[in-house]
């Protein structure tokens, strides 16, 4: 499976407060209430929150001595589909990869991992679930993003 890499606009709210004015949208607001009724336009704009997100957060931990937070990628690949982030966390020694794939939809498909991953971190809407049949933690983005 060849995954093209995504293309995330680290400030989308300013990327649209710009676009709606080059293009001389008569009115934005209004305009912006339509595109945030897409529930598909949600789940990219959130998940170029979530990117940002994680860049920023890679900055700020750069000065945490016992942390290190090597890498941030921005997709990945598992072994039958694409993830959406590879977090990799250095502690003690060891390097932890943490997989984190986006789900912000109302009813949230069920996911299972694979022998080779510890651990899946799906973002969600709502839901907060831990499955540890499957090895899989549900948790709401808004959460998520206070963790850190």
């Amino acid at each position: 499976m060849d995954a093209q890499p995504k293309l995330y606009i680290l400030d989308p709210f300013i990327y649209y407060a710009l676009y709606f004015y080059l293009n001389n949208v008569p009115d934005p607001f209004e305009e912006a209430k339509k595109l945030m009724s897409n529930e598909e336009f949600k789940g990219l704009l959130v998940e170029s929150v979530v990117a940002s997100y994680l860049l920023l957060a890679q900055q700020l931990f750069e000065h945490v001595p016992h942390i290190e937070y090597s890498k941030v990628f921005m997709y990945g690949l598992r072994e039958s589909s694409e993830i959406d982030f590879v977090l990799c966390i250095n502690k003690a020694g060891e390097t932890n990869k943490f997989l984190i794939e986006l789900k912000y939809r109302r009813q949230v498909p069920r996911i299972s991992t694979t022998t080779q991953e510890r651990y899946l971190i799906v973002l969600t809407q709502k839901e907060l679930e831990v499955d540890m049949n499957r090895r899989v933690v549900y948790i709401p983005t808004s959460i998520f993003l206070m963790l850190f």
